[in-house]
């Protein structure tokens, strides 16, 4: 992880640091709730002669993260990243389902929350910093 820039006195900055302190260590003891508004999943289907037709014309379809837990509740995570939907259709029960889907935009979403979490924790933090120095594989 880069820096990110604090000012103000020392007694602001101490306090400044314990709340980041405070922000990363209750993300690291908590996580996220998995599947929120701001996340994109991606269907895929495993492009075979075998997927049925209720499942085919879904490939490539984005989903939001909330709406995959109304619209596939049998899904099963795969990777924090991945997920199968088990979507269950007329030709085949939910368990057979051999679709994906795939959070597209992880990376922008995890900066932004980290982003707003660190605002929400120290009052301001320079974008342009923030972006450039703290960044987070997907």
């Amino acid at each position: 992880m880069g820096n990110v820039n604090v000012a103000g006195s020392l007694e602001e900055v101490k306090a400044k640091m314990t709340r980041i302190k405070t922000a990363v260590a209750t993300r690291n003891a908590t996580g996220y709730a998995p599947k929120q508004h701001d996340e994109n999943w991606k269907y895929k289907t495993v492009m075979d002669d075998n997927v049925c037709p209720t499942c085919n014309p879904l490939h490539g379809q984005l989903y939001r993260g909330d709406y995959l837990l109304g619209d596939f509740p049998y899904y099963e995570s795969i990777t924090k990243y991945k997920i199968r939907v088990h979507n269950a259709t007329m030709y085949h029960p939910a368990l057979s389902c051999r679709c994906e889907a795939e959070w597209v935009n992880s990376h922008e979403v995890i900066v932004n929350r980290v982003h707003k979490e660190f605002v929400d924790a120290v009052g301001v933090v320079e974008s342009r910093v923030f972006t450039r120095t703290l960044r987070y594989g997907t």
